[in-house]
């Protein structure tokens, strides 16, 4: 059985399985909406990381806090 919280079964369910609306929602959802919306689900702390340790290695330039 999947878990209840399972992310794959969540983006299912929210989307109906359609792969234009995942990827719309991945595509043009901005990163300061994700973060505010995700600050329950460790969203906005994984966002954080990713802009802290893998912008600078693509861009050389560290993210403002």
């Amino acid at each position: 059985m999947t878990a209840k919280r399972d992310a794959k079964r969540v983006l299912q369910a929210l989307t109906g399985g359609d792969p234009q609306r995942q990827a719309d929602c991945w595509t043009k959802t901005g990163l300061p909406l994700l973060a505010a919306r995700g600050q329950k689900t460790g969203l906005a702390e994984y966002l954080a990381e990713v802009g802290q340790r893998l912008v600078p290695l693509f861009t050389g330039h560290q993210k403002p806090s």
